[in-house]
């Protein structure tokens, strides 16, 4: 992919319907353990994802996800993509990149510098180096 824009998805899955169902039912043990393994889950499933359209004889990079990352809390996903050229804003691609992910997404982060700090390499599920930061460049 030639696009150099990366954009960010944050994914707060503490904050969806099916978290505070379990906080309520069974409280906030519970409901944060069940946050980190969907959180788990779902950035795993992701990056399988990613890797199959990297193995793909397809020319159209439809994800284009170069990071997927566990937030510090354990309770969220951030998921770092090429822009897609078909979108005119970062909240568009946000928007058409939960789609394609088939989740929720944090509408008011629409700035990916500002979602998320280094953490360690433990920490991050998926993350091509070079084409974050644009080794091939």
């Amino acid at each position: 992919m030639v696009n150099i824009i990366k954009e960010s998805l944050d994914v707060d899955i503490h904050h969806e319907p099916e978290f505070k169902d379990i906080l309520t039912a069974n409280g906030l043990e519970a409901a944060i353990a069940w946050a980190r393994e969907e959180a788990r889950e779902r950035a795993e499933h992701w990056a399988r994802m990613q890797m199959e359209e990297d193995s793909s004889d397809v020319s159209n990079q439809d994800l284009a996800i170069v990071g997927i990352h566990i937030s510090p809390s354990g309770t969220g996903v951030h998921v770092i993509a090429y822009c897609h050229p078909s979108c005119k804003s970062i909240a568009e691609n946000q928007a058409r990149l939960a789609r394609l992910l088939g989740t929720s997404h944090d509408e008011v982060c629409k700035d990916w510098a500002r979602i998320f700090f280094l953490t360690p390499r433990e920490d991050w599920t998926y993350l091509d180096f070079d084409a974050i930061f644009g080794y091939n460049d």
